[in-house]
């Protein structure tokens, strides 16, 4: 990702790349279980919809990253 953003910049390069795994989540508060849902709802939407694959594959370089460790 890092080197799709500094492209356009000149005199900056990326001069080391490898793939790193990041442990990243959405905190929703216990006491607003709606927002949970709302969130979980239009996860599953882009997933029909092939926004998400798009997204894994263009970010991460593969479009079947799990995603089903989410925690609910």
């Amino acid at each position: 990702m890092l080197t799709e953003l500094v492209k356009p910049v000149a005199g900056v390069e990326v001069v080391q790349q490898g793939r790193s795994v990041e442990n990243i989540a959405i905190a929703v508060p216990l006491t607003d279980q709606g927002l949970l849902a709302d969130i979980t709802a239009v996860q599953a939407a882009l997933e029909k919809v092939g926004t998400l694959q798009r997204i894994r594959r263009k970010w991460l370089g593969n479009q079947y990253t799990d995603q089903t460790l989410a925690v609910h």
